[in-house]
């Protein structure tokens, strides 16, 4: 019937795509598109992973926060060996997302491997993910105001929040920005962009097509903030549209980027919508900072290198210390 056929459709597709030989490039099904969109608005039901395929190895980028993932202790660059009783290598990355992903309730079996090479199993119950994207607080500190901002993903609110947090804030009575997108595996590009700008004026990131042609992306905001001191907090899991930000404010020279090394996401995907209501993700491009640093397996290196210590952001801390 229509429901085999559809099967078959995905079945084929899926192939043809796998067939390029790259990893960020794949082809969703109807369910999975829509499970994409969900997750970039900040709801969907599963553990709150983001992965990727690399050198044919399922491999975690970030948990998200307050995550079932980030409770059970996964981490960034463990690799996912086996997701319930089938081997991680037998599937494609699109099929792997919906393997872990399930309703409330579910459970999910992963073995992973460990920075130490250790395999361990985690038997991890799903839940609803619900987030807004941006958090924001003032943190007093020496008679200073800082005012911290938080993005965990760059989704279809990102901006909006944004936007928010700057018009409530009386910027006169702020003396340091902390921008935090550790642990953010990024999300919409535009987002990205959108936030940039606060800070630049002029060229935010530049897109690489196969053939060598540049296309520039320039800033889309008044860069109101570009007089306040400001500190950018990555890690790791800092990866694809956090690294686009990064990677701007570090070029712009006025910003201080403070942590421990991006991931190295710098990979352009566009998101082709099909008839059968699935769609390819395609990679069309790389990204080069503004002064052209490539940003893919290479990531951004911090301005002021500091490693994440157990039970106590050292991180955080650091950035309200620093000399700016």
């Amino acid at each position: 019937g229509e429901i085999q056929r559809n099967k078959i459709i995905d079945g084929l597709l899926a192939g043809i795509v796998q067939g390029l030989g790259d990893p960020h490039s794949s082809y969703l099904s109807q369910e999975e598109s829509k499970n994409l969109v969900l997750e970039l608005d900040g709801r969907f039901d599963g553990i709150g992973i983001e992965i990727n395929l690399e050198d044919g190895k399922l491999v975690i980028i970030s948990p998200i926060k307050n995550s079932p993932a980030e409770k059970a202790g996964l981490k960034t660059k463990d690799i996912i060996l086996k997701i319930d009783n089938k081997n991680s290598q037998e599937v494609s990355l699109s099929e792997a997302i919906s393997l872990i992903r399930g309703p409330k309730g579910s459970k999910v079996k992963l073995l992973i491997e460990k920075s130490d090479h250790q395999a361990k199993e985690y038997e991890i119950t799903r839940d609803t993910i619900k987030y807004d994207s941006v958090n924001s607080k003032i943190i007093e500190r020496n008679g200073k105001r800082n005012l911290y901002i938080e993005i965990i993903q760059f989704g279809s609110d990102t901006s909006d929040l944004f936007e928010k947090v700057v018009k409530d804030n009386n910027l006169k009575n702020i003396d340091r920005i902390i921008l935090d997108v550790r642990g953010n595996p990024g999300g919409y590009l535009d987002s990205s962009v959108d936030i940039a700008s606060y800070w630049i004026d002029g060229v935010v990131v530049k897109e690489k097509d196969k053939n060598g042609k540049v296309d520039e992306l320039k800033s889309t905001k008044k860069n109101i903030l570009n007089g306040i001191k400001t500190v950018v907090l990555v890690n790791s899991g800092s990866a694809s549209a956090s690294e686009i930000v990064a990677g701007a404010l570090q070029d712009e020279g006025r910003v201080k980027i403070l942590g421990e090394q991006t991931y190295g996401k710098g990979s352009v995907q566009k998101l082709e919508e099909l008839s059968n209501g699935g769609s390819l993700r395609l990679t069309i491009a790389k990204w080069l900072t503004p002064k052209n640093q490539e940003i893919d397996k290479n990531g951004i290196k911090p301005d002021v290198v500091v490693e994440k210590q157990d039970n106590v952001d050292n991180q955080l801390e650091k950035a309200l210390d620093i000399e700016l």
